[in-house]
């Protein structure tokens, strides 16, 4: 018998918690990265490192269906990652 809809609701709602946890997480990492690119005077955009964290987080991938999917997600977290990143260095009164 297929769940019910309430049931895939719930699973959905467990789910979003976790994402939005390491979501957060990933973000308060990208500060450091931040501080980082500054101190050793890098650009925060990098389009080299942005295709081989989307090659390698596609490759985890057990359903390649979701290629594309994955692409767009991934690269949505980056974006904002850079712009956490140009963010923080402003709060600084840095120029990125």
């Amino acid at each position: 018998m297929p769940k019910t809809l309430e049931e895939c609701r719930s699973e959905i709602d467990a789910i979003d918690q976790q994402i939005i946890a390491l979501f957060e997480a990933h973000m308060m990492v990208s500060k450091d990265v931040a501080d980082y690119k500054f101190h050793h005077d890098m650009a925060i955009f990098n389009p080299e490192r942005e295709q081989q964290v989307l090659e390698n987080r596609v490759a985890l991938l057990n359903d390649k269906n979701y290629t594309v999917l994955t692409r767009t997600f991934m690269q949505t977290i980056m974006d904002l990652s850079k712009e956490v990143q140009k963010r923080y260095l402003e709060t600084l009164k840095i120029k990125p």
